[in-house]
């Protein structure tokens, strides 16, 4: 991992916008997100995924940005019981 996507990640941490999942007491993944209104899709889709976007906390929809799983998790099935 590079010093962008740390800087990214410990961002988004820091926002509260990094949600890490554990199933059976292990990690399997974690997501990032932002707050915004459902009429902001292009705010949100970018070119560069580690530029930060600011979000808007009164926002009616969870934009999910990234959704990153455990190299030790070959199951698909945990990314999709995230989506759920």
């Amino acid at each position: 991992m590079i010093s962008e996507h740390k800087e990214y990640y410990q961002e988004m941490l820091r926002r509260g916008r990094l949600i890490p999942f554990h199933k059976n007491n292990k990690f399997i993944c974690f997501l990032t997100f932002y707050i915004g209104y459902q009429n902001e899709e292009n705010k949100f889709v970018r070119d560069n995924p580690w530029e930060l976007v600011d979000d808007d906390e009164n926002g009616d929809v969870c934009w999910i940005d990234q959704l990153i799983t455990s190299k030790d998790t070959n199951n698909p099935k945990e990314s999709y019981w995230i989506w759920h």
